[in-house]
């Protein structure tokens, strides 16, 4: 058996974008060859290759599943044209020379001549790490001026509402402001800057949603939802 694959399966530097892999078949086992570019992203649910024939039917039909749903025949194999369409992309943007051109802000500019010239001589970022930076800087800075960058967000966005179309806040049981601590505070002043902080606290889980916000509850109610509702319905049925 050719165990190339074993005596070096690792091709790149972790500091440099990867330029060879090696191939898998149709099975996901090494080829032992090496193909000169990137490896495409992929997502594989590694399915073990049976030892016995006779075992094959059965081993074929059988995914990951810990009772939540989360593997199913479908997602074995995606060869997510989304996410090597955006590498792409960025790749390209990556590649312009002039800096004047890559349409970002002077700053980000900075970081990016920063990262791509400087001569490290101790810690420096891996290559995954920068490409993550980059790729949301360009989402950031780039695609809102930019046909392709457009698709992307728009793609973004509409995935992003079917997967939070709602957002579900929990408190414990407990009424905000928690009466526990309010209980605990002798000082005036303290007692206005706890007040603040559960405030904040409850508005903040708020702006977490990106559509919709449903807040339930029994009485005693939350003092803070009267600000919520807005002066038109302060007081008005508080559930």
């Amino acid at each position: 058996m050719d165990g190339r694959f074993f005596e070096r399966p690792i091709l790149n530097s972790p500091y440099a974008c990867p330029l060879r892999h090696w191939e898998l078949d149709e099975h996901g086992q090494p080829t032992q060859r090496i193909v000169e570019a990137r490896r495409s992203a992929q997502f594989i649910t590694p399915i073990p290759k049976p030892r016995k024939s006779r075992r094959a039917a059965a081993q074929a039909s059988l995914v990951l599943n810990e009772g939540a749903g989360i593997s199913t025949a479908a997602q074995q194999y995606d060869p997510t044209p989304v996410i090597n369409e955006l590498r792409h992309r960025v790749d390209q943007w990556r590649a312009i020379p002039n800096s004047n051109a890559w349409g970002v802000t002077p700053e980000t500019a900075r970081l990016l001549q920063h990262w791509r010239h400087h001569e490290f001589t101790g810690v420096r970022p891996f290559f995954c790490q920068i490409e993550a930076v980059e790729t949301a800087i360009w989402l950031t800075e780039v695609a809102p001026n930019d046909r392709h960058g457009k698709a992307f967000l728009e793609h973004l966005a509409n995935a992003n509402r079917e997967a939070n179309p709602v957002a579900v806040m929990a408190c414990d049981d407990e009424v905000v402001p928690l009466q526990s601590r309010i209980q605990a505070i002798a000082d005036e002043g303290d007692l206005e800057d706890a007040y603040e902080t559960e405030r904040h606290l409850l508005y903040v889980a708020c702006t977490r949603t990106r559509d919709h916000l449903l807040v339930t509850g029994v009485e005693p109610a939350s003092e803070f939802l009267d600000d919520l509702r807005g002066d038109g319905a302060r007081g008005a049925g508080r559930r």
